[in-house]
């Protein structure tokens, strides 16, 4: 098969090839300053990555509503 040929690459690029667990704590904790709520502790995070958003965001903030 040359390269020419590959239609499609797919990267699963939560931690199996980049660690990305330094942008996703960023992201979590930027949007908890943005709606100006407490962030989770740090050592949660690395248990949501993987699960899907809405499922995560109800783990990392379990106090807040949908709204």
């Amino acid at each position: 098969m040359s390269a020419s040929s590959i239609r499609l690459a797919v990267f699963d690029l939560d931690g199996t090839l980049v660690d990305s667990l330094g942008h996703i704590a960023r992201a979590v904790q930027h949007t908890a300053r943005t709606l100006r709520i407490a962030a989770p502790p740090p050592s949660a995070i690395p248990r949501v990555i993987g699960l899907s958003l809405d499922v995560a965001i109800a783990r990392l903030f379990p106090d807040h509503t949908d709204d």
